[in-house]
């Protein structure tokens, strides 16, 4: 995995190995979202029987990532009233996701929301920082791999 800065439309930019060994590049915005303050935000689901709902809340970020596996398919938050997105899913596989939501997931949470992008590499990755179900933060600290960008091989 390699995180590094977006200078051009700000946030930040992560290039990961999904399932199937295949690279994924996905948006990280930087909304400066307070995980603890209560927003509205509006989201879309893709129901048991396969259609989409579209359906407001006020919450915390945290809300958001505790839906079942493959439901949560986009999710925007009201800021200064405007509708921002926060998270998107293409595929199974996040496109954007803003960094106050991977700030507060836990691995668990990641895998039910994009079982497609949990591979051997993240495993790792999880596994050398420290990253576990008891410790919030899914990309780690994202600001200092984006400073100094890590890759995690896999050998062997």
């Amino acid at each position: 995995m390699k995180i590094q800065k977006n200078t051009t439309f700000g946030g930040y930019s992560a290039n990961l190995i999904t399932v199937g060994d295949k690279i994924h590049y996905m948006n990280i915005t930087d909304y400066e979202i307070d995980p603890n303050a209560k927003y509205e935000f509006r989201y879309v689901v893709k129901c048991a029987a396969g259609f989409m709902s579209i359906n407001d809340c006020v919450g915390t970020i945290h809300r958001m990532t505790r839906f079942q596996k493959n439901a949560l398919q986009s999710a925007q938050i009201k800021l200064n009233g405007v509708w921002l997105t926060v998270f998107a899913v293409k595929g199974g596989r996040l496109v954007t996701c803003d960094k106050a939501m991977l700030d507060v997931m836990i691995p668990n949470d990641f895998h039910q929301l994009c079982p497609k992008m949990v591979s051997g590499p993240l495993f790792n990755f999880w596994k050398n920082n420290g990253i576990t179900n008891a410790t919030p933060g899914v990309f780690g600290d994202i600001e200092a791999q984006a400073n100094k960008p890590m890759t995690v091989q896999v050998i062997g």
